[in-house]
């Protein structure tokens, strides 16, 4: 993040703008322009500070090619008038059982309201925060009309990974987000002040699998396949690894003893703990048969 300090000279009338360390990077001549100010103010003592993102930084995740040409279609379409009602643009989210964040305001207590639309069903929010801390700098500047400036830049650095689409390490913020003749309106009230950057994921609650997990829980937490109740193929479903048992549901031999999961616990072993020594040098497990046969 990159903060800037905007100031107006009393005199000139052009706008200063400062980097961080208090160094003047630009300024941009006066539009000329008269404006009128409520009595008794002073706009040069005003210092408006911005945070600016670099657009490679967020755009990618702003933006993709379907919503651009939906868009400009929409665009053109409305350039004509419509001849009969089948011309009429209908826009929405692609298909009825698609979520779409319709809205994102930041309220005045700090908290953030997404408005989610589209279909009847209830909807899961997940987020991925990247989280800040800040360094403050500050500087004094005299400005033409002899006024001393006092002016504090806070620099905010990340110490989160960036995000990462799929691939971050999403949280679970609601999963019973019911929407009412296709809206649903959820606050996001879990929000420091270090979190300066988050994303918003909205899923449908179902589980196509019927394993337990919903949907949005095996995509954006767990990256077990939805439509897999065994994702590992090892005997136990994802559920039963993941809460009843505390095993890997991405690997059919979490403690690499070379016996499946789901073998061990038929067993009464425990598939955390790799086999002693002893019990190895006495069974192995047969791929063919699915069963241990002694050595």
């Amino acid at each position: 993040m990159y903060p800037l300090s905007l100031v107006l000279d009393s005199e000139t009338r052009e706008t200063h703008i400062y980097n961080a360390e208090g160094e003047l990077v630009v300024s941009i001549p006066s539009d000329n322009v008269s404006r009128t100010w409520p009595e008794d103010s002073d706009p040069t003592r005003v210092v408006l500070q911005l945070d600016l993102l670099p657009a490679e930084d967020v755009e990618q995740y702003l933006y993709t090619e379907e919503r651009i040409e939906e868009t400009l279609a929409a665009y053109a379409s409305r350039s004509k008038k419509p001849s009969k009602t089948s011309d009429l643009v209908m826009r929405s989210v692609a298909g009825t059982t698609n979520f779409g964040i319709l809205d994102f305001t930041r309220l005045t207590n700090g908290n953030f309201r997404l408005t989610v639309t589209n279909g009847t069903d209830v909807a899961e929010v997940y987020s991925y925060t990247v989280d800040h801390i800040s360094t403050a700098t500050t500087n004094e500047r005299v400005g033409t009309n002899g006024v001393t400036n006092i002016v504090t830049n806070i620099l905010w650095s990340p110490v989160s990974p960036s995000f990462n689409g799929i691939e971050s390490e999403w949280e679970c913020q609601t999963t019973n987000l019911a929407l009412t003749n296709g809206v649903g309106v959820w606050e996001d009230s879990n929000i420091s002040t270090n979190d300066r950057v988050r994303y918003y994921g909205v899923v449908k609650r179902a589980d196509s699998d019927s394993d337990g997990l919903s949907d949005g829980e095996e995509i954006l937490l767990y990256r077990t396949n939805p439509s897999e109740s065994d994702t590992d193929d090892d005997g136990l479903s994802d559920y039963a690894e993941l809460v009843t048992h505390e095993t890997n549901p991405l690997d059919s031999d979490t403690d690499r003893d070379g016996l499946p999961d789901g073998w061990e616990v038929d067993y009464g072993l425990d598939p955390t703990s790799g086999l002693s020594s002893d019990l190895k040098a006495w069974y192995r497990f047969d791929e063919g048969t699915g069963v241990a046969v002694s050595n």
